[in-house]
């Protein structure tokens, strides 16, 4: 079964607000179907060889459409991975604003995709000549209020829920890696018969200090992954954006598209 939404977003300078206006609407979307199609996997209604996957396409298949899925891999993917894979536990905590009620008529639960139905499109053709939202799977009093101000407070919250999320993430694996018994750089020493032992090896206090730029890394990959720290850095929409290119010929969003 397929979906469609058309974001209304005219091509160039005509853009102005368009984009801005619709973005969050077309992030639901794909979380949404993502979401939808994982718990069909789950539920065995689809073969596990079968990706989830959302298409996303524009006319010139470089500006409007690359920052959709810049905004969607950029809030909902883990960018420290490869290949890249998606943080499906973000996806299911964010959902809940609208999963579960009258806005959404999508299958997102296990026991609802094994029945799910739902308005799918199976020929998109279809769709010609019909109300552009008509067939996203979305209601149409939903997709207007994303539109608006309750769709940009929506997206703040996101950033501000995907931000707690990454840096409690980061903080339990760092404890989860930290040994046990942390290393002592003073050795223990004891005698025996006489014979002083050293029972720390001189190789293992070299290599239990880290060096200049070991130490910088650490503090550099504790800035980013902190609780306060810029959600969408350069460094982040660099990793972005060099992903979506593994799969797209053109994607060359223009400076302006970055910033919004």
């Amino acid at each position: 079964s397929r979906y469609y939404l058309q974001l209304l977003v005219e091509e160039g300078k005509r853009d102005k607000m368009g984009l801005e206006k619709w973005l969050t609407v077309g992030i639901v979307f794909c979380v949404t179907h993502l979401l939808s199609l994982a718990h069909q996997q789950r539920a065995q209604v689809r073969p596990l060889s079968d990706a989830p996957i959302v298409l996303i396409h524009c006319a010139q298949g470089k500006d409007r459409s690359v920052a959709v899925a810049m905004a969607v891999v950029l809030i909902f993917a883990k960018l420290d991975s490869f290949p890249l894979r998606w943080d499906w536990e973000l996806m299911e905590l964010v959902a809940r604003n609208w999963i579960g009620n009258r806005d959404v008529n999508v299958a997102v639960t296990d026991q609802a995709a094994a029945n799910a139905d739902g308005n799918a499109v199976d020929d998109l053709a279809e769709c010609d000549g019909c109300d552009p939202q008509s067939r996203s799977g979305l209601s149409a009093d939903f997709v207007e209020r994303l539109k608006g101000h309750e769709g940009r407070d929506l997206l703040l919250d996101w950033v501000s829920v995907a931000r707690r999320h990454r840096h409690r993430l980061h903080h339990r694996h760092h404890q989860l890696s930290a040994p046990s018994r942390p290393f002592q750089l003073h050795s223990e020493v004891t005698h025996k018969a006489g014979i002083i032992e050293d029972s720390a090896p001189a190789s293992a206090a070299i290599k239990s200090i880290p060096s200049n730029s070991e130490s910088g890394d650490d503090d550099k990959e504790t800035r980013i992954n902190s609780e306060d720290a810029p959600f969408a850095s350069k460094e982040h929409i660099r990793v972005v954006l060099h992903w979506i290119r593994q799969d797209r010929e053109h994607a060359e969003p223009t400076r302006s598209t970055l910033q919004k």
